[in-house]
């Protein structure tokens, strides 16, 4: 389907079809018709929708624009699917605070300097691949 010329190996063009269509996600391409059916690109209007009603962001257009330009390219006003893609997997769709991303904690350390809480194993009651759980131990 890919190697078009029956070469036995892909070429640039080729493999670049392959990895297309490897990465689209069926998900984003559905949002995008909910928030602008029948085209293949947000325009801004979308997008600043797709912001503070979706995302609950607070941002104003020009802060909607920048945005967009990073993943659309400067100067361009539309996302189509690839960059609408780029956006939902980077850090400004993070779910973490950027504060809480910086590290605070001495990491320098050997492993056994550190207390690592775990509970593995702990509702087994049995065999541990065959084994059945229970929270009685507790």
């Amino acid at each position: 389907r890919y190697d078009a010329d029956r070469s036995g190996a892909l070429d640039f063009f080729e493999f670049k079809h392959f990895i297309e269509d490897l990465s689209r996600r069926d998900e984003v391409e559905a949002l995008m018709q909910a928030l602008m059916p029948n085209t293949v690109a947000l325009d801004l209007t979308s997008w600043l929708i797709f912001l503070r009603e979706v995302q609950k962001e607070a941002v104003d257009e020009e802060r909607g624009l920048a945005i967009m330009q990073q993943y659309a390219g400067e100067g361009r006003h539309t996302l189509d699917e690839r960059a609408f893609s780029e956006y939902l997997d980077s850090i400004n769709n993070t779910v973490w605070r950027p504060e809480k991303l910086k590290l605070y904690q001495d990491m320098d350390q050997p492993l056994p300097f550190y207390w690592i809480n775990s509970s593995h194993n702990t509702y087994l009651a049995g065999d541990q691949l065959k084994g059945q759980s229970s929270v009685d131990m507790y």
